[in-house]
């Protein structure tokens, strides 16, 4: 019961956010919204065709835009090549990505708290060299996976 009340409340928030940019939140977007949550992992388009082949892949692009506009879903991508799709990270939890240049592997990364707080303390002071206040923070690190390497 408590996962369908965590379902029912993403749902209310996407629909909230799409709302705002005056768009609605059809069928087919809360299809991918429900692929992103189960899947657990950034996924592409391709990955989508596979999961959802009833769902045109030029829907989901579609859907997949007017998303992210609306701050329901990040776009992770080491290069315009390789584009994947995640739920934004207010969503869900706080993490990094590690994205391989060559095949567009994206690995998700939690670090330890001493890491995050080395992290935010070297953040917040770049930003205050600048007069600018962290709010939060992303990391993706581009390099090759242990496949490519």
């Amino acid at each position: 019961m408590v996962e369908a009340a965590a379902d029912e409340e993403l749902h209310e928030l996407a629909a909230g956010r799409l709302r705002k940019i005056e768009q609605r939140y059809t069928s087919g977007r809360r299809a991918i919204v429900e692929l992103l949550a189960a899947a657990g992992r950034p996924v592409s388009i391709a990955d989508i065709a596979d999961l959802r082949p009833d769902l045109a892949r030029s829907s989901a692009y579609r859907h997949l835009m007017d998303l992210q506009l609306a701050g329901v879903v990040r776009r992770l991508s080491a290069d315009d090549e390789f584009a994947r799709f995640e739920l934004a990270e207010d969503l869900t939890e706080h993490h990094h990505h590690l994205l391989c240049v060559d095949c567009g592997a994206v690995i998700d990364v939690s670090p330890s708290r001493t890491l995050e707080r080395a992290i935010g303390r070297a953040l917040s002071e770049l930003a205050a060299a600048e007069g600018f206040e962290v709010s939060s923070h992303r990391l993706d690190a581009l390099g090759v996976c242990r496949d490519c390497h």
